[in-house]
Order: structure tokens, then C-alpha cells, then sequence
């Protein structure tokens, strides 16, 4: 576990480090700098863009999650496995960019009565795709030898950084929108490069491929696993990605900006899970090389645990003080307190459930996880063509809740089923009534006319709360020896 402490204490911290990039960028950067259709561009164009590169590395992205630890050999520089990523990225760009070519008149067609400014810059998918899965590989790579601070650094903050200044300076009229549109992906583009030096610096990889190595791995088990989770990834990326891509066809840009801007909110909750799946992923699929049962058992109670806490205390920070943040907008994008509530409580029952979904991938019965995630793409996908029409973009927030709720519920029952590991105890039902208590007496107490000063009480009354109980019941013991110690 010290490798898993010290590598997700660091992608924390750069983690909140980028979320508050992030907020500065959200909620005040791109909705006083951007017209609403623009910023509904910007994010369209990203998500259409990562939802197809999730499909270009073929599964050798998730392949690396589940075999690398085989391959690991530094003397030998891992036998060329860095080479083989990317030469399966150009393969698949290949394949996947001419399909998406031939049939991008389909895609255009869709867009072009609620969204002409993407039908316009379509054509900008094909670098931002290739671009982007890049960097997933390189992003995977890095996390499978457990350097992960250096490239969440380069994503969560430098990227971030660069999208800021790049807004201001179109706000400022120094270039056209279509310049800003190229240099956006441009920045994207510069973090690739980030990450490309950084793998030569530390490790020297070879793109010399051992094709022998590959060979007596078992190409069939090998590729059987990549060929599955193909399809679990792109699974994965439209679970998050679907409404925004959807919304596109359906509402207007304008819209779109408001989803986007309400749905980053309850982002906020889930960042400590991001910071542990970078590393304990990798750690999980050595565990299950060396069949130790008992590490993983270990991983998935204290993820659950902890993420759960955290989780909860961050989701009534949010959810207690949603006015108050929304305040913070232009008119045009407040009264979406609902939306945000219903994203945060699908996120918080994804924090809950610890690394269910990663101990399911990287076992031998990785193709129920992978099952569950294309089924649940297709219930999302229904979910968002009925609710959207009716309920427009709150609509679209219940869809993405209720997918990712239904994958949770399964993913822990399979794990139990299995593996016999079960994230919870009895405290979980105490944990529940506590915050569900705390979050029902903010909303009695009425909202002060200072919403800032409201906000400000709010947040310590319940981090006081939250603090006290972690302290009374011993909630958090690694943390309090930590902090003991530091005191000693």
C-alpha cells in the first residue's frame, strides 16, 4: 500500500490543483469570455473527439492495465511494449479516421439544424482524435510503471493553464475564432508532446517491439482481452461523454454551455477517486499476478471507506452551497441546483463503491465487467433519447445518474458474487443517516441575503460536523496517526 499512499497523496493535491484551474476556468473564464454557442463548440468538439479516440488503441490501452506487470523488465526495457502502443495507435487511427471520413456527411447532417458552428469546424475532430488518444496511451504507460504525477501535472494543470490564457487572449480580439479554435487543439497537442519527453527522459523506452516476448505471452489471450475491452472502453468515455455529444443534436449550443457548466460541479466530488485509480489500478493487476487476494481485499474495503467519506463530505460542501456557487454566474447559466444534485448523487455512489469496476477488469472474468459497460451504453443512450426530449438538459443529468448507479450496483454484486469481497460494513447505514441528516437540516435553515456570508457559515458549520464525527469514531485512523505522528 506505501506505493499507492504516496503516489495518490501526490495526484491529490495535483489533482485539486487542476480542479481549481478547472472552477476558475468554468465558472469564470470561459462563461464571461465565450458566447454561449462557442463555449457549447468547445465542449462538443472535445467530448465527439475523446469518444472516438477512445475506440483507436484497439484495447491495448486496457490491455496495459491487465498485462503489463508481465512485461515489466527495465533491462530490457520492458520489451518494447512502448513501441507496440504506439504503432497500435496509428493502426487504429488509421482505421478509425477513415471510417469516420466516410461517414462524417451522417455526423454533420445531425448537427446542423441545432449546432452549424460544429457542423462547421467537423473537421477538426480528426487532429483533436488522434491527439487525444495519444495521449491516453502515453497517460496509461506512465501510470503502469507508477509515475503518475509528472503526467497528471501536464493534464490537470499545465493543459488547463494554457486553456485559460488562450480564452483571455480571443477575449481580448488578438485573434479570429477560427485561429482559437486551432490553437485549442494545439494546446492538447503540446501536453502529447509533454508526456512524449517526459517517458524519454525517465525511461528511455524502445520502440524496438519483441515480437518473440508477444508471442510466448499468448498473442490469443492477449489480443481476446484487448478485442473485449475495446468495446468496455468506449463503453467507459460515453458514459461520460454521451449527454454532451447528444445534447449537441438535440438543443442548441447555448444549452449545451449550461449543462456544461452545471455538470462540472459535481466533478468536484469524484477527484480523489481519479487520483487513486491512476495508481491503484496497476497495483490491483499485480495483485492479481501474484494472486494475492488479501491486497486487493485490503484496496477495495479502504477505497470504498475512504472515498466514501470524502465523497460525502464534499458532496454536501456542493450540494449545501449549490446557490451560492451558481450566484458566482451569468444569468444564463444559475437555477440548475436540481441538475446538480442529481449528477452528485450518482458520483457519490460511484465513490462508494471503491475500485469494483477495476478489480472486475483486471481479473480473469474481465468480460463481465466489459459486458456491463456496453450494456449500460445502450440503456444510457435510450435514457438520453427519451429523458432529453422531454426534460432537455436535467433530463440528460437523470440519464447519466441512473447509468452509472445501474454500473455500480452490478459491479459490486459481481465482485461479491466472484471474488467474494464486499466493500461495506454495518457503519455504511450510520454513514448514511449522518450526512443524509446534515444535508436535510441545511436545507431547513433559510438562505441569508449575503449568499457568499451563507455559503461561508454553511461550509464550516458542516466541515466542523464532518470533523468532529472523523475524530469521535476513529473513522479515518491512517489519517490521524499521520497527522499524530507529524505532531510528535
Amino acid at each position: 500500500m506505501g506505493v499507492i499512499k504516496r503516489q495518490s497523496v501526490k495526484n491529490f493535491f495535483t489533482s485539486y490543483a487542476g480542479v481549481l484551474l478547472g472552477f476558475v476556468n468554468i465558472m469564470f473564464v470561459q462563461p464571461r469570455f465565450l458566447t454561449g454557442e462557442e463555449l457549447g463548440l468547445t465542449r462538443v468538439l472535445y467530448s465527439f473527439a475523446l469518444l472516438v479516440a477512445s475506440l483507436v488503441p484497439l484495447g491495448t490501452g486496457n490491455m496495459t492495465t491487465r498485462f503489463f506487470p508481465e512485461f515489466r523488465n527495465e533491462e530490457k526495457r520492458h520489451h518494447g511494449y512502448f513501441g507496440f502502443l504506439m504503432l497500435a495507435t496509428l493502426i487504429g487511427f488509421a482505421l478509425v479516421s477513415t471510417l469516420l471520413f466516410l461517414i462524417k456527411e451522417f455526423f454533420i447532417g445531425k448537427y446542423i439544424a441545432t449546432s452549424p458552428l460544429f457542423a462547421d469546424y467537423f473537421e477538426w475532430v480528426f487532429p483533436l482524435t488522434l491527439i487525444l488518444a495519444f495521449a491516453q496511451q502515453l497517460n496509461i504507460y506512465c501510470y503502469s510503471l507508477y509515475k503518475s504525477t509528472v503526467p497528471a501535472f501536464l493534464n490537470d494543470v499545465l493543459t488547463r493553464i494554457g486553456v485559460i490564457v488562450l480564452i483571455s487572449l480571443y477575449f481580448l480580439k488578438l485573434f479570429s475564432f477560427q485561429t482559437y479554435v486551432f490553437l485549442f487543439v494545439g494546446i492538447y497537442g503540446l501536453q502529447c508532446i509533454g508526456l512524449i519527453l517526459y517517458i524519454l527522459y525517465e525511461e528511455k523506452p524502445s520502440l524496438k517491439i519483441d515480437w518473440k516476448f508477444f508471442k510466448d505471452r499468448g498473442w490469443n489471450r492477449l489480443l481476446g482481452y484487448a478485442i473485449v475491452l475495446w468495446l468496455a472502453a468506449l463503453s467507459a468515455t460515453g458514459l461520460k461523454e454521451l449527454a454532451t455529444v447528444l445534447l449537441g443534436t438535440m438543443v442548441k449550443l447555448d444549452l449545451v454551455a449550461v449543462y456544461v457548466i452545471s455538470a462540472f460541479i459535481p466533478t468536484l466530488i469524484e477527484v480523489p477517486l481519479n487520483a487513486l485509480d491512476r495508481i491503484a489500478t496497476f497495483k490491483i493487476a499485480t495483485a492479481w499476478k501474484e494472486n494475492n487476494l488479501e491486497e486487493i481485499r485490503t484496496v477495495y474495503h479502504r477505497s470504498s471507506h475512504y472515498l466514501f467519506l470524502i465523497g460525502g463530505l464534499l458532496f454536501l460542501l456542493i450540494n449545501c452551497n449549490a446557490t451560492a456557487l451558481l450566484s458566482l454566474l451569468p444569468e444564463k447559466y444559475r437555477n440548475t441546483e436540481l441538475l446538480i444534485l442529481i449528477l452528485s448523487a450518482g458520483t457519490l455512489l460511484n465513490m462508494a463503491t471503491g475500485l469494483n469496476g477495476q478489480i472486475i477488469f483486471t481479473s480473469g472474468r474481465y468480460y463481465y465487467a466489459a459486458a456491463v459497460m456496453v450494456f449500460s451504453v445502450a440503456v444510457n443512450f435510450i435514457l438520453q433519447l427519451t429523458l432529453i426530449p422531454v426534460l432537455g438538459i436535467t433530463g440528460a443529468a437523470i440519464a447519466t445518474a441512473l447509468t452509472g448507479i445501474t454500473i455500480n450496483v452490478i459491479y459490486t454484486w459481481i465482485v461479491w458474487r466472484l471474488f467474494q469481497m464486499f466493500p461495506f460494513d454495518g457503519s455504511i447505514i450510520t454513514h448514511v443517516f449522518f450526512l443524509g441528516g446534515i444535508y436535510l437540516g441545511m436545507q431547513v435553515i433559510p438562505l441569508m441575503g449575503n449568499l457568499i456570508l451563507d455559503a461561508t457559515i454553511r461550509s464550516l458549520i458542516i466541515s466542523s460536523a464532518f470533523t468532529l464525527w472523523i475524530y469521535k469514531f476513529n473513522l479515518m485512523p491512517e489519517v490521524m496517526d499521520f497527522f499524530g505522528k507529524k505532531k510528535n
